[in-house]
């Protein structure tokens, strides 16, 4: 399920909505699957701080990295801070240990999935 709401009384309030925010974390509770929720709306600054691309896009996530990389390089467009949603790792394909450098997994094709795998990120609790 993809989700695509937005808490307007929030804004017209200027706080949060209590009771919407209940809603999100069931829609991104294992409840629902979890649903997918729309860049940018409602909800990702408090419930996509610990967003793991790998787990939830597993066969495209880091072919979009890698877009990511090649198309902004310097992260003018990477969201706010706070929220550290675009993120990506891999693990070397023939040692399993984790690459330093994301963009060694990238070719002119992009994401090289028979050097490297998609890996989930390791800074967020389980």
């Amino acid at each position: 399920m993809h989700v695509n709401l937005e808490d307007h009384l929030a804004y017209v309030n200027g706080k949060p909505n209590e009771d919407f925010q209940a809603v999100m974390r069931v829609f991104r509770s294992a409840v629902c699957g979890p649903a997918r929720m729309h860049w940018g709306k409602a909800g990702w600054p408090q419930l996509a701080r610990c967003f793991d691309g790998a787990k939830e896009y597993p066969k495209t996530w880091c072919d979009f990295g890698c877009a990511v990389q090649k198309l902004d390089p310097t992260g003018k467009f990477s969201g706010e801070a706070d929220t550290n949603v675009w993120q990506w790792s891999a693990t070397d394909s023939s040692t399993g240990e984790r690459v330093k450098e994301f963009g060694q997994c990238c070719s002119s094709s992009g994401f090289d999935h028979g050097r490297c795998k998609c890996a989930s990120r390791t800074d967020c609790p389980v």
